[in-house]
């Protein structure tokens, strides 16, 4: 979809896009842009709208390992790690 930079404030980025039911108007983040990449006003733009669908991640097994106590074992001196 082709526009033209309508404005630039410190907090939006005007964008008039003309569609086949009229002009549409869309407000974007200054920092979605690279900054030396920033447009000015007047300028041509294209957007591109990329979806992806994801999925939610798979719930993780709580781990419980198998492992004899070992509160009973104990060391004596100094220890080096």
């Amino acid at each position: 979809m082709k526009g033209v930079v309508d404005s630039i404030s410190s907090t939006s980025v005007a964008v008039t896009y003309e569609t086949p039911d009229g002009p549409f108007q869309a407000h974007y983040d200054p920092a979605q842009f690279v900054k030396s990449r920033m447009p000015q006003e007047g300028d041509n733009v294209e957007a591109i709208i990329r979806l992806y669908a994801t999925r939610p991640p798979k719930p993780v097994k709580e781990f419980k390992p198998n492992l004899p106590r070992m509160g009973h074992l104990a060391t004596k001196g100094p220890i080096k790690l």
